[in-house]
């Protein structure tokens, strides 16, 4: 249950756990989703319970697939990996969502109409490890980028069908990261900037609650006081919002050295320009509406449905959807 904007009463404040213990518990929670396996139980369980895409949904599916074959790869060709990803959405409340009193809820800001004008800007990245950097994030793996896109889909807006809850896919993908990162350790500890580690490490602490704050860009009715598991499932507040991912191509990209959580993960300090845009997705009731906005830009790139982009995806093999990133 999420508390209005006036917070909760003492009492409950008194009964919240810490953000450490929250962090704890959610961490037991993602370890139960620790192998490729246990992750596509989760998905197919949800998938059994959701039911199989719609009449409408498998019809749009018919429409769109010759274009999507040519971008993610079929079951005949295998999976292609020559594509990024990056979620986001329609709107998103203003100001600087990493400030601890976290975004400002008096205003929107066209996200995605703002991308289609002056590209992907680099902004504050307090996720960096080593360091605050001033970045764009993309996934190489389409299922992590959807859970960003989800966060801007709206409760009374959800998607006709999608290939298992985003959530889950975060968790495998964060826990798979961590692993990966644990087990080459000089990654890391050869890159760090050793005098300045003291001082992030006293700022992130100062502010610790990095992902309430991202969370406040899209919802308002969050607050430092709202469970940490709770989090991640949230959706947006904002009336008639919605997620889109976008498709860049990799070869227009340029990354920066990410010395760790770089398995599903990675960043650029450019701003990637809107032309660089290979295809937009977009939930299946926006579809139209998204590409009329993308076409009055200028841009002539593939619009898809989320749900057929999704269904597509269930043509591969689970283990080239988890896959880790190798720079090549």
């Amino acid at each position: 249950m999420i508390e209005g904007r006036s917070g909760p009463s003492p009492e409950k404040v008194e009964a919240i756990p810490s953000v450490w213990e929250q962090h704890r518990e959610f961490a037991k929670e993602m370890w139960r989703i620790w192998k490729p396996k246990d992750l596509e139980k989760r998905v197919l369980d949800y998938c059994v319970i959701d039911g199989v895409p719609s009449i409408e949904v498998q019809k749009e599916y018919q429409k769109e697939r010759e274009v999507m074959a040519q971008l993610f790869g079929d079951e005949e060709t295998g999976m292609k990996r020559d594509l990024f990803f990056h979620g986001t959405g329609m709107f998103k409340y203003g100001g600087d969502k990493y400030h601890p009193s976290g975004a400002d809820k008096k205003e929107l800001e066209p996200v995605f109409e703002s991308v289609l004008q002056k590209g992907l800007v680099p902004h504050r990245d307090q996720w960096y490890p080593t360091k605050d950097v001033e970045s764009v994030s993309f996934a190489p793996n389409y299922f992590y980028s959807r859970w960003y896109a989800d966060k801007y889909q709206n409760e009374e807006n959800q998607l006709a069908w999608q290939f298992g809850d985003p959530t889950d896919w975060l968790k495998y993908f964060l826990t798979d990261s961590i692993k990966d990162t644990v087990s080459h350790p000089g990654r890391l500890i050869g890159k760090m900037d050793w005098k300045n580690q003291a001082k992030l490490k006293k700022e992130r602490e100062e502010n610790p609650n990095r992902v309430f704050n991202w969370v406040s860009s899209v919802n308002s009715q969050v607050t430092t006081a709202t469970p940490y598991a709770d989090i991640f499932p949230l959706h947006t507040d904002i009336k008639n919002n919605f997620g889109i991912v976008l498709c860049f191509e990799k070869a227009q990209v340029e990354l920066i050295d990410m010395p760790a959580m770089a398995s599903h993960e990675l960043r650029t300090d450019k701003v990637v320009a809107p032309k660089v845009i290979k295809a937009v997705i977009a939930p299946m009731a926006h579809r139209q509406d998204v590409e009329r906005m993308v076409r009055g830009q200028g841009l002539d790139v593939p619009v898809l449905s989320t749900e057929c982009v999704d269904l597509h995806h269930t043509k591969f093999d689970f283990k080239d959807l988890v896959e880790r990133y190798e720079n090549e």
